[in-house]
């Protein structure tokens, strides 16, 4: 399940769920029904998730492509060292902000 919060100038989506193979489905139409409700830019905050495999990676590029289309923003925040170094290796930080968790 995710939280969903909305602002003037976003929509704020908070997995509470690693993104797997298992929990990518879920994870992209509660991304797509925020995108398509809100018309506005998306913050991911993945303060609660640990880990992220190649069809969670999936999700957020296509979530971007989406975005990119409508001339709208994908953020990602507060992802741990390990999520941001995973992002950084795939060359997804050169597409969208990724911030880094505070320890």
């Amino acid at each position: 399940m995710s939280k969903i919060t909305k602002s003037n100038s976003h929509v704020v989506v908070q997995p509470d769920m690693n993104l797997e193979s298992s929990t990518a489905d879920t994870f992209r139409e509660t991304l797509l029904s925020a995108v398509n409700r809100n018309h506005s830019d998306l913050v991911i905050d993945l303060s609660k998730v640990d880990a992220i495999d190649s069809v969670g990676l999936g999700v957020f590029i296509a979530t971007y492509n989406t975005l990119a289309k409508r001339e709208k923003k994908l953020k990602v925040i507060n992802a741990s060292h390990k999520i941001h170094s995973l992002f950084q290796t795939m060359g997804l930080t050169r597409r969208f902000k990724v911030d880094q968790a505070v320890c």
